[in-house]
């Protein structure tokens, strides 16, 4: 059984991946087993992202036993031992799947089976070398991760006490250094509440690992822990490879979901608040995932005029005949999660807005934008 540790990907992104490899290679169904352990795995995918790349390539170098793939972003796997990351043959991606990988050829295993001599390639194949952990006197940089560690949802790695008393702090300034992340999409930090790592981000991927047991229960839990404390939360910039030790210690969730849930529970908007108020323009940078739309029409409705018609709150109020709480709620969430900014106009063009409103009809819940989501709805199932 081939031990598989994917990076990068979110549960079901790694599930998918694990049943194609299992379809490649002709195996049944649990043959190649999810590892959560970087010292135990044989194999290692990262998906095509430069920091993540990097990081595995330097672990790498302490592990002589481990392969390293690269997926690409159209599926094609390249082979992560090389800078070049050249598309991988499909013999040798059959060979390492079916317990049969080559130790790389410049550098020793730390120990040798003997090859089975019924198959075709004995000569040339090696067995799959035993993992033996790196020992504690090891200075190099890198992640070393031990089964202790891995049983604590709560371990503080090296380092980690120190980064915490540092960082980004106060709910504006971590909304915008989140926003900047996600915009960016490289990059990883973590949340401290004081001293202790709660949640660990990375942006290239738009993933998040809750690291406090109280946060690991799903992504409702996580969402309402996170946005009652948001505000006592520091924001401490890290290394690719801490991310990936800290990723062994739980579920990766989307970051961007985690973070509009979040925003409902935090009650730290008066500054954002105090610009829909006065005005301020809401761009819409792009469409909101599904998962966050599901049944929620308002929501649906203030994107679909967004994305023709950047609005300040007066005219979403007006146009869409909504409550100015509802266009809020959903700024708040928008805005905390990156598909948002606002822009703020000088009280003369705001002035003038609002009396052009008082021309303009509101738009009927039987308007465009309801049959619109009518539509969607009936097209996906929905009642």
């Amino acid at each position: 059984m081939t031990r598989v540790l994917v990076v990068g990907a979110d549960v079901d992104g790694e599930r998918v991946l694990l049943e194609r490899l299992h379809r490649m290679a002709g195996l049944p169904m649990g043959s190649l087993q999810a590892c959560r352990d970087l010292d135990e795995c044989e194999l290692l995918i990262v998906r095509n992202s430069p920091g993540l790349i990097n990081a595995a390539q330097r672990m790498r170098m302490t592990r002589p036993g481990m392969r390293l793939w690269v997926e690409s972003l159209d599926g094609a796997l390249l082979d992560g031992a090389q800078q070049a990351l050249p598309k991988l043959p499909a013999t040798e991606i059959l060979s390492v799947l079916n317990g049969h990988a080559r130790v790389a050829a410049n550098s020793e295993p730390l120990h040798r089976q003997e090859p089975d001599p019924s198959h075709p390639s004995a000569a040339s194949l090696s067995t799959r070398p035993a993992i033996i952990a790196a020992p504690a006197s090891d200075a190099s940089p890198r992640v070393s991760i031990s089964r202790d560690a891995l049983a604590s949802s709560q371990t503080v790695h090296a380092g980690d006490i120190d980064a915490g008393r540092s960082g980004i702090q106060g709910s504006f300034a971590l909304a915008r250094a989140l926003r900047s992340g996600i915009r960016q999409r490289q990059g990883s930090a973590l949340l401290y509440d004081a001293d202790q790592p709660v949640l660990a981000i990375d942006f290239s991927s738009a993933q998040a690992v809750p690291l406090l047991p109280v946060m690991q229960q799903g992504l409702a839990e996580a969402a309402l822990w996170l946005g009652g404390h948001l505000s006592q939360l520091r924001l401490v910039e890290i290394s690719a490879d801490k991310y990936l030790g800290h990723e062994q210690q739980g579920q990766r969730l989307p970051l961007r979901a985690l973070l509009w849930q979040a925003a409902q529970q935090m009650q730290d908007w008066e500054r954002v608040d105090a610009q829909l108020e006065q005005g301020a323009v809401i761009h819409l940078q792009g469409w909101p995932d599904f998962r966050v739309l599901a049944r929620q029409q308002d929501v649906f409705r203030l994107c679909s005029l967004l994305v023709r018609k950047p609005s300040s709150q007066a005219e979403c109020v007006h146009l869409l005949d909504l409550a100015p709480a509802t266009v809020q709620a959903f700024v708040h969430g928008a805005f905390l999660s990156g598909y948002v900014r606002l822009d703020e106009v000088s009280k003369s063009a705001f002035e003038q807005v609002r009396q052009d409103l008082r021309n303009v009809p509101a738009q009927p819940r039987g308007g465009l934008l309801a049959r619109m989501w009518r539509s969607v709805r009936a097209a996906a199932g929905g009642n």
